[in-house]
């Protein structure tokens, strides 16, 4: 994958001169017509320049270097009126090396992604609707907006079970803010496990709930930001719950029985503009639960998506355009990479540079995985990325 590689730098380079150019905007107005209706194209890519250092790793060297596009996406977002809207993003990713907790050898398939499909009704502010392939919505961390994190990604960690469902899930959502936006609610009823080979006949649909409460100004829209930029103060306390019910086998050998699903997670976001700059503090506890089939090693229900619980918390502070953070994530696996009852300490250290807010952004990250067991191709690992984002 030499040559797409080098493409993609040739690429991206061309992105960056063009985001220093008068006019460069973060999304394209394709028309704008009749009551409240527009069509607006955007770009959205992060290129990232890795190094891992994995000692006595699967590569037998001492670090591994790597060239890669984390996101590449196209996104189409419109509405017909003030009432109806739509969103469809692409994303065409691959070539990668150096993986999240390991690294491989062989390098990963390019694919292309429908991420999002779906259509938005808005009743009032206080009651609205999304349907179609969409986020699934227990946690902040996965609503928060990809390309408006405050460390270099959200957490490894925190995604959802079931094959092709880590982030979103088909369904119909529905969100409203109350108490003069203080208050917002959110219900959703989605397809949860769809592996017909490997759910049982009685499994229902993934029913979740999340609310939020903000002291200071208020969050509204469905998706939040890892950092504001010193743009709004800002104090958000959320909780979560879901379940599926039997949502997979007790037994996978003999697809007998089946357990439920069930996760919850709470969290708190602060951030405080101040004189001397803006201050950044969030956490978040989560854990994911399937009672028997997690010890029984029940497809859906290991590895990094499986059954877990753990927490993070991050903080940052921004003077200017420079933002330094420090994340720490601390994890235990019912199974991970082939080892049971596995835990680990993720821990990472970054600045970001604002040259155009998060329309065109660079960040410098040092990560360390810590694994309570080392074998096979789990080692202890320290990452160094730099990254390039640029949204047009």
């Amino acid at each position: 994958h030499r040559a797409t590689k080098l493409f993609l730098t040739f690429i991206f380079t061309g992105f960056i001169l063009a985001g220093f150019l008068p006019g460069a905007a973060s999304a394209y107005t394709v028309a704008e017509f009749g009551d409240g209706g527009f069509l607006n194209i955007d770009y959205q890519v992060q290129l990232r320049f890795a190094q891992s250092d994995i000692g006595s790793g699967p590569t037998q060297d001492d670090a591994t270097t790597d060239i890669y596009a984390r996101r590449n996406r196209l996104s189409f977002l419109g509405a017909l009126n003030d009432s109806l809207g739509f969103g469809v993003q692409f994303e065409y990713n691959g070539g990668r090396n150096i993986n999240d907790l390991a690294v491989s050898q062989t390098a990963s398939d390019y694919k292309l992604d429908t991420l999002d499909a779906y259509l938005v009704y808005t009743v009032s502010n206080a009651l609205q609707f999304r349907a179609g392939k969409t986020k699934y919505i227990l946690t902040r961390e996965v609503n928060e907006g990809c390309f408006q994190p405050l460390s270099m990604d959200r957490s490894l960690f925190i995604n959802g079970p079931f094959k092709g469902k880590r982030t979103r899930d088909n369904g119909v959502i529905a969100w409203g803010n109350i108490v003069n936006d203080k208050f917002q609610y959110r219900l959703a009823a989605m397809t949860g496990n769809s592996d017909a080979a490997n759910k049982p006949g009685s499994a229902g649909y993934r029913y979740s709930g999340r609310i939020h409460y903000s002291l200071f100004d208020p969050e509204t829209g469905l998706g939040y930001r890892g950092s504001y930029l010193g743009k709004k103060k800002v104090l958000t306390f959320g909780a979560g719950y879901e379940t599926e019910a039997d949502a997979v086998y007790t037994n996978d050998a003999t697809q007998t029985g089946a357990e439920d699903y069930k996760a919850f997670t709470y969290d708190a976001f602060l951030e405080y503009p101040t004189n001397s700059g803006t201050y950044t503090l969030s956490a978040a506890y989560l854990k994911q639960d399937f009672n028997k089939a997690g010890l029984n090693g029940v497809q859906f229900t290991t590895g990094i998506d499986g059954e877990k619980n753990g927490s993070y918390w991050k903080a940052g502070y921004m003077i200017g355009k420079t933002q330094v953070y420090v994340r720490m994530e601390d994890w235990a696996f019912i199974e991970l990479l082939g080892i049971t009852d596995q835990s680990v300490k993720w821990n990472a250290a970054g600045v970001n540079y604002y040259i155009k807010g998060n329309d065109l952004r660079v960040t410098l990250e040092y990560a360390t995985a810590d694994f309570k067991k080392e074998s096979g191709i789990t080692k202890d690992m320290t990452t160094t990325i730099l990254q390039i984002q640029a949204i047009f």
